[in-house]
């Protein structure tokens, strides 16, 4: 992370000096850009396979998020845009992503027999190679917002490797230490790659930009493990599995682009056009995509280990969408004026409720467990809009949201098709809402919204089951859930 940064700061300290070559007439770095910025992976999720299971003989099928370790790490790129009349760009680009760590952790603290600590590590590296369209709004001020798409192929390189804690020769618990084993990565696919975002050019030259972008990974890992069953007798063997991995990442890059030509503006905007844009009641409905719900659960179990500890395990889970993960969303606005281009004021928008599923499958079907979370929530916010002035019938603007989410939460799990009766969830809490996003007004009525939102949530579910020794325990199991939405929206202002 740390030398990512530096070489990031370097680039753009390198790009201050730019603005001395952009004098010169060197015309054929027209549509030239760099640019530097940080890589926020939001969710890497993949569908894991293996046969035999590391836990079983039986093989398995579940799906296993893998968190980051830090906030961000350094992206660099480059872009070379052929103008298409006085708005459109299009061309090519790389990208490169620095390394990002990201883990899977298991933790239980019954018997310190083998497998009862798990570290999963992955450190992925992507360079996606890809066609940038991009749409340029004319205005009347030196800022010029743009929204662009991004298609192409990702070349992904991945490092994986297991920390598994090990028994001791005398086989006796809490006699053993964790073995670091370094997997063997082989049949890595590159992929398609997606991306869409907005940003803002500044001058002429200088640029700002978000985006959102996906890919997926297909690769297959290999590794010595060793598993210990019910009479304690342990086996070692090989483990093969395939992974399916879906990588959802956010961008904040900023950048310099060669231009040696002025850029048109709109005609000014009267007073009074710019009023009759702003402030206002105004109602919204649209859709929302949910990304992968990834938790760190902890179980609760009512006995006692052996060094007098109350037992438990802390994993970390995911439950994906089911079908396309797509909902419908509803709210509304009234936004006050605030100087000739800022609007401030409170919204509330309900999401209504989608159905989030973790599975882990068995050849034998009477072990298959399945686990169902429905959500849905209720964000009251402040927004933040700042709006871009154009003569044109398209006013593009950014927009800010915090505030509070009201979140409603059902819980089951079913064993072998047969439902476990969890009793639902309780103690379900509320917690902090966020997001930020990019629209465009049209004839002063009419907008379409593109936002990106994050909220938690923390609940429980009690019951009464057998613990490993098929003992009738309480148990409880305490989720903390990152809930994270992409939704698009159209509304009508008053």
């Amino acid at each position: 992370m740390k030398k990512a940064l530096i070489l990031a700061v370097n680039i753009i300290l390198a790009s201050t000096a730019m603005p001395l070559f952009a004098e010169t007439n060197y015309q054929f770095l027209d549509g030239l850009n760099f640019r530097v910025g940080l890589n926020h992976i939001a969710g890497y999720n993949a569908d894991m396979s293996g046969d035999p299971d590391r836990d079983d003989y039986t093989g398995t099928n579940q799906n296993l998020p893998f968190k980051r370790t830090d906030f961000a790490e350094a992206s660099v790129g480059m872009e070379y845009m052929f103008q298409l009349g006085n708005n459109f760009e299009i061309g090519p680009g790389i990208e490169y992503n620095f390394e990002s760590t990201l883990e899977r952790k298991y933790h239980n603290n019954f018997l310190a027999r083998r497998s009862s600590r798990q570290k999963e590590t992955n450190k992925f590296i992507n360079t996606p190679l890809y066609i940038a369209c991009k749409y340029n709004f004319e205005t009347t001020s030196d800022l010029r917002p743009y929204v662009f798409l991004r298609l192409g192929y990702s070349f992904n390189k991945l490092d994986y490797s297991i920390v598994n804690y090990e028994m001791a020769p005398d086989q006796q618990p809490g006699t053993g230490q964790d073995v670091l084993k370094k997997a063997h990565v082989k049949d890595k696919k590159n992929s398609l790659y997606s991306g869409i975002g907005f940003g803002i050019t500044f001058k002429n030259n200088f640029f700002i930009e978000a985006l959102y972008n996906y890919t997926s990974f297909k690769y297959k890992t290999e590794y010595p493990y060793s598993f210990v069953d019910a009479a304690v007798t342990t086996h070692d063997f090989v483990c093969n599995e395939k992974w399916d991995a879906g990588i959802h990442a956010l961008h904040l890059m900023v950048g310099y682009k060669f231009s040696s030509s002025e850029v048109s503006k709109a005609k000014p905007v009267s007073a009074e056009g710019r009023r009759s844009q702003l402030g206002g009641l105004n109602i919204r409905v649209g859709i929302n995509k949910n990304l992968p719900i990834n938790s760190e659960l902890k179980h609760e179990v009512s006995k006692i280990n052996t060094a007098g500890e109350p037992v438990f395990s802390v994993q970390d889970v995911a439950h994906k969408p089911e079908h396309s993960g797509i909902v419908a969303s509803i709210g509304l606005e009234y936004m006050f004026p605030v100087l000739n281009n800022i609007e401030i004021g409170p919204g509330v928008e309900h999401n209504y409720k989608n159905t989030f599923e973790k599975e882990q499958s068995y050849s034998n079907p009477s072990l298959t467990k399945i686990e169902y979370i429905e959500f849905s929530n209720t964000a009251l916010y402040l927004a933040c809009k700042y709006n871009f002035e154009t003569s044109s019938f398209a006013r593009p603007y950014v927009v800010g949201r915090i505030g509070y989410s009201f979140n409603d939460v059902d819980y089951s799990k079913y064993k072998g098709g047969a439902d476990l009766k969890r009793g639902g969830s309780k103690d379900v809490e509320d917690d902090f809402y966020y997001g930020i996003g990019f629209g465009v007004k049209f004839n002063r009525h009419v907008f379409v919204e593109a936002i990106y939102a994050y909220t938690k949530v923390k609940f429980k579910a009690s019951y009464v089951a057998p613990d490993m020794q098929r003992v009738m325990q309480s148990q409880r199991e305490n989720f903390d859930s990152d809930i994270q939405t992409l939704g698009l929206k159209i509304g009508y202002i008053f």
